[in-house]
């Protein structure tokens, strides 16, 4: 069985990491890895010194009491329209005719005669700000 041979240039980083890793002031603080890795004719060597990332333990924010207060709210309104009397005055109408003799004579006829007629305007939309009063919650 044949035993692996490591080049001396490989040994000579590893014992260049080792040394660093072991002269580093908090040792607990960080961590050291060494790889060794070959691809058939090539190899390659990997090193990583560092401190491993620790986040802040996640707080969520304080709840805070809004107090109540009064607030402007819009809103749309339908405003229906008014119903209103409207004076209508007699349609009259003149009309030709021929009398027994053969002569053309005029006549003002009544076609529609005067009256109130009750007309209802179209309803409309509007914006309405009111004050509201609004309770106080914890947000």
């Amino acid at each position: 069985m044949k035993a692996i041979q490591f080049p001396r240039r490989l040994l000579a980083v590893a014992a260049i990491a080792m040394a660093i890793a072991a002269g580093a002031p908090n040792a607990e603080a960080q961590s050291v890895g060494i790889g060794f890795k070959k691809h058939g004719k090539h190899g390659s060597i990997g090193i990583v010194i560092g401190s491993p990332v620790r986040h802040a333990p996640y707080c969520p924010p304080a709840p805070l009491w809004i107090p109540g207060h009064y607030q402007n709210v819009e809103r749309r309104v339908f405003v229906p329209g008014r119903t209103r009397q409207e004076f209508a005055p007699a349609v009259y109408e003149d009309r030709y005719y021929r009398d027994y003799c053969g002569n053309l004579r005029l006549q003002r006829v009544l076609v529609t005669p005067a009256c109130w007629r009750t007309v209802e305007d179209p309803g409309t939309w509007q914006c309405v700000t009111e004050r509201v009063w609004v309770e106080g919650a914890w947000r």
